[in-house]
């Protein structure tokens, strides 16, 4: 897990909230099921293939994280294989722009 100043260095603007309450941000995601990646500076979901860059984490709440991510597991579950088909292309996307290498593993959510 990075610390809460590896985390402002990332994304300043986490540097507004305390040390507690970015701690508390961090433990909500982990219990989401991401792991922090320090090869990519980023948590990474591997259950659901999704990487959660360090921008916009100030923008949520411990709440408001878990109502999201509640949202996004229900929406891949309604529908796995147009979540697949969205998963599949940002994995190409993002292995063509150099951002990160594709996944041999797929996650069930994946497979269809």
């Amino acid at each position: 897990m990075p610390s809460y100043f590896e985390l402002v260095k990332l994304n300043p603007r986490l540097g507004r909230r305390s040390s507690t309450e970015v701690d508390a941000l961090v433990t909500v995601i982990e219990e989401c099921g991401y792991r922090w990646d320090p090869s990519r500076q980023q948590f990474f979901n591997a259950e659901i293939g999704r990487g959660l860059r360090t921008q916009g984490l100030d923008l949520f709440t411990p709440d408001k994280f878990k109502k999201d991510h509640d949202a996004r597991i229900a929406n891949i579950q309604k529908d796995p294989q147009a979540y697949a088909k969205y998963a599949r292309g940002m994995g190409l996307w993002q292995a063509h722009s150099g951002k990160c290498q594709p996944k041999a593993e797929m996650s069930p959510f994946l497979q269809f």
